[in-house]
């Protein structure tokens, strides 16, 4: 293949699987003769990421892909790393709301029994 690439000046597009440790599965030829590897994943929740790896240059780093349901088109949305990082930070806010939650059920245990000190609406003729 590097033979007819270097004759005919063609660009070749291999499409295979990969492993679970984000390698090409089988040969390392299949790394040798790539100029570009495109690493296509999914994560757990579903969300899809793209990364490179260069024979020369630098790598892309993995990013979050989205597809527009009307289009089609997919675009690259932001880094794995941002990604990840709004991910933390939105499982960090469900938590923290979630102690405030419960807090607020501490603190206003109800209107009845936070009235008087017995629990007893206080009456109005005394």
């Amino acid at each position: 293949m590097l033979d007819l690439r270097s004759q005919y000046g063609v660009a070749f597009c291999a499409i295979h699987h990969k492993h679970r440790q984000d390698g090409t599965l089988g040969s390392v030829q299949w790394e040798a003769f790539c100029d570009t590897i495109m690493l296509l994943s999914r994560s757990p929740n579903g969300e899809r990421f793209v990364k490179t790896v260069q024979r020369a240059g630098a790598d892309m780093e993995s990013s979050r892909l989205e597809r527009d349901e009307n289009t089609g088109q997919i675009t690259i949305v932001e880094s794995k790393l941002m990604s990840d990082q709004r991910a933390a930070e939105q499982r960090i806010l469900r938590y923290a709301s979630m102690l405030d939650d419960r807090q607020q059920e501490k603190s206003w245990p109800g209107i009845a029994d936070a009235s008087t000190p017995s629990g007893d609406q206080p009456s109005m003729g005394s």
